[in-house]
């Protein structure tokens, strides 16, 4: 399946304080996402981003050009339930739990989370939202014609190095199968974007099937993934890239 990288997207590089921040800043605002765990090394490496807590001095004695903007409470609860879930498993999430690990008080965390459900309904909401603006703009840095939204999501599956790549699965795959886990309806926002998807491979101008073909064996290599059935090496990756190549008329 194709999981797009996290965070501050310019040029979408992957790196444990921004990814998926840019997407779960703009989320936070509005409200919303959910989580959980699977076998990505069985820990369930989910999405979760892990920011330092640090204070934010004074702008009299700090230059205010320069200093990170404080990451607030509700993103900080994110990405404490999203750890919990990677390195303990679904059953170690917790609203106790991810309070402590987010260092705020059980009040703070109900404030902005008023129970495990609407806690797991953000972290997918973020996700789905992280895929969504992931996928237009690597669909946007692809050439225009034929083949367009299948190169992307060859790049997406494929086409990144492998350390980026499973990062990225590990850590979305924490928060469907915590998701699944709770209530499978609280994958729907993910199901929509899907949706929105397959109707782009639809439009995209290649012979009937090649382009599903192509995003079914980033699917396949997801699940295959987050289920501790096997993985691609480096190489296996090029000789898979090459052949799903040959279906838009292309080389890697």
């Amino acid at each position: 399946m194709v999981v797009p990288d996290p965070t501050i997207s310019g040029n979408r590089v992957l790196n444990e304080n921004l990814a998926f921040s840019k997407v779960y800043k703009s989320q936070e605002m509005a409200g919303s996402g959910p989580a959980m765990t699977g076998n990505c090394n069985m820990q369930l490496p989910c999405v979760a981003i892990r920011h330092g807590l640090h204070t934010v001095p004074s702008s009299r004695y700090s230059n205010p050009m320069t200093d990170d903007p404080p990451v607030s409470a509700r993103t900080r609860i994110l990405d404490a339930a999203e750890t919990l879930v990677r390195t303990k498993g679904v059953g170690g999430l917790t609203l106790d739990a991810a309070a402590q690990t987010a260092g705020v008080s059980k009040g703070g965390l109900l404030y902005h989370f008023a129970s495990k459900e609407a806690l797991l309904d953000a972290l997918l909401k973020r996700l789905a939202a992280f895929i969504q603006e992931d996928f237009e703009a690597g669909v946007a840095a692809e050439p225009e014609g034929p083949g367009r939204v299948a190169r992307a999501m060859l790049t997406w599956s494929l086409g990144l190095p492998r350390e980026m790549s499973d990062e990225r699965c590990d850590r979305a795959a924490a928060v469907f199968l915590a998701a699944f886990h709770h209530d499978p309806a609280l994958l729907d926002p993910v199901r929509a974007q899907f949706a929105r998807m397959r109707e782009a491979v639809a439009a995209d101008g290649l012979p009937p099937g090649h382009g599903m073909a192509i995003m079914a064996a980033g699917d396949g290599l997801f699940m295959a993934r987050i289920f501790g059935l096997y993985t691609l090496d480096q190489s296996e990756r090029q000789t898979v890239l090459a052949a799903l190549s040959t279906l838009i008329g292309t080389q890697p």
